[in-house]
């Protein structure tokens, strides 16, 4: 059904090589509209063009006069859900998927697809010299109805693609992005792949949800965006997200970033600085109107003086001097141009830990990177200074870069009670008992009947 939404809506993606002329290479993603001049006309002229400037007064408009309309193709996104050999699939987990396909791809006319993305862990089954192996793995892990929108990899595969990885460090739990890499190289028609958390849950629409968070990124100046990005944004405590907090963080921030941060070896794809210092960008236009090549849903912090435990998970580059950030969780977006970046990184042997990748390699090539401040529950009231002290302890009012980080080793408990986290206990509970399913004896459909509705306001009250 992806598939054929993609070819029916293909004139959406006017030089999308997979969909209309296999053959095509390096045609820009714009075209103007034919300019059509049979009626444009003045008094005392005639519909034909008569001398060479009526000709070029004519190539700048439309019909009846009116501007050329210049169309521009829509830029495709692949969804990866990512998952195991080991996934057992619940009936909420195929409600789930089918929702993300209908609500992504066919309800935008293919801006999205959606993809299974599975690891084979059987070290012994091998997909990718035996297709009757490949087509047993799929039949026997993969719910019928999602078969052929699988892709299936293993830590062999990730071995021969990058050889100068060292072995400790080429495996999934260090290597998660290998296999994204892999895929942006196979289907280089996305611009754009999310990196989907088989276990995340979303109750509204999720094309409203990944629109919004690709706006907010579109919308975002670079000036002092990687400040912004490593501080949980708390609105009672930081006004107005575009103008008090941007101007706040500023202040308190003594090393801005401004372009990439410097590390040998390395030569940055991002563009040039426009003005030698950020504050040269006196109205904060470098950035506004770029897609990000990163989209984080949760602060990119600073590692360096924390107890996180990924934090020195470097190999090459400067080693333990390389400037670094990272994001506690994988959800994410990134762009075709960063995953070509950590592909050609990874080839020569350099390598970052899993949740310090993406965030690294944009910092270090110049590469807009936006941490996207998505609401946050608890199930306990908070004053927002205890939120502040608690959950951006740094010297600058940063969250990370000091042994108090919410993200250090001892630490990560104050997000027990939270609703966007990977050990916290409200996301599920929440999130069953809003369906009317008992959850560690809370809830069931009795219950949720007559309390539903004021439970979940009582969330959103805090």
């Amino acid at each position: 059904m992806q598939r054929q939404c993609a070819g029916l809506n293909s004139d959406r993606f006017l030089w999308n090589k997979s969909i209309e002329n296999p053959s095509a290479e390096n045609i820009p993603r714009e075209v103007s509209a034919p300019v059509l001049t049979a009626n444009v006309t003045e008094p005392g002229k005639t519909g034909r063009l008569d001398t060479i400037e009526d000709e070029a007064e004519a190539k700048k408009q439309g019909l009846h006069g009116m501007p050329i309309f210049t169309a521009k193709s829509k830029l495709r996104t692949a969804v990866l859900i990512r998952t195991t050999i080991t996934q057992k699939f619940s009936n909420n987990d195929k409600q789930n998927i089918r929702s993300l396909i209908t609500e992504l791809s066919l309800k935008s006319g293919a801006e999205y697809q959606v993809f299974l993305l599975m690891l084979v862990k059987d070290r012994e089954l091998p997909i990718f010299t035996d297709a009757t192996a490949y087509e047993f793995a799929l039949s026997t892990y993969v719910p019928d109805e999602f078969r052929n929108m699988t892709i299936l990899y293993n830590e062999a595969i990730m071995k021969e693609k990058y050889p100068l990885l060292p072995s400790n460090a080429n495996n999934d739990a260090k290597a998660h992005w290998l296999a994204v890499q892999m895929f942006s190289q196979d289907y280089p028609e996305y611009d754009f792949v999310w990196n989907w958390e088989f276990d995340t849950r979303y109750i509204g629409h999720h094309y409203d949800l990944l629109e919004k968070l690709s706006a907010f990124a579109y919308s975002q100046p670079r000036r002092g965006i990687w400040e912004r990005s490593e501080r949980f944004y708390i609105s009672k405590v930081h006004g107005p997200y575009n103008s008090k907090f941007r101007k706040t963080v500023e202040i308190e921030s003594e090393n801005a970033i401004w372009g990439p941060a410097l590390s040998s070896g390395i030569k940055p794809i991002g563009p040039a600085r426009p003005f030698l210092i950020p504050e040269d960008d006196k109205r904060w236009e470098w950035g506004i109107e770029e897609h990000a090549d990163f989209i984080s849903l949760a602060p990119i912090f600073n590692p360096v003086n924390t107890s996180w435990a990924g934090r020195n998970d470097v190999w090459g580059y400067d080693g333990s001097h390389t400037p670094r950030r990272a994001s506690v969780g994988m959800h994410s977006r990134s762009s075709k141009k960063l995953l070509g970046a950590m592909h050609e990184e990874n080839l020569k042997g350099n390598h970052l830990g899993s949740e310090m990748g993406p965030q690294t390699v944009a910092l270090l090539h110049g590469l807009k990177a936006v941490y996207a401040p998505i609401p946050m529950f608890f199930d306990r009231d908070w004053r927002s200074d205890r939120l502040q002290s608690y959950f951006n302890p740094g010297p600058e009012g940063q969250s990370g870069s000091v042994e108090y980080s919410p993200f250090s080793r001892d630490s990560q408990k104050r997000f027990q009670g939270s609703t966007w986290f990977s050990k916290a206990t409200p996301p599920m509970r929440l999130y069953n008992n809003w369906l009317g399913m008992e959850d560690n004896g809370f809830g069931g459909a009795e219950v949720c009947r007559f309390v539903r509705f004021k439970s979940f306001r009582q969330v959103i009250d805090f």
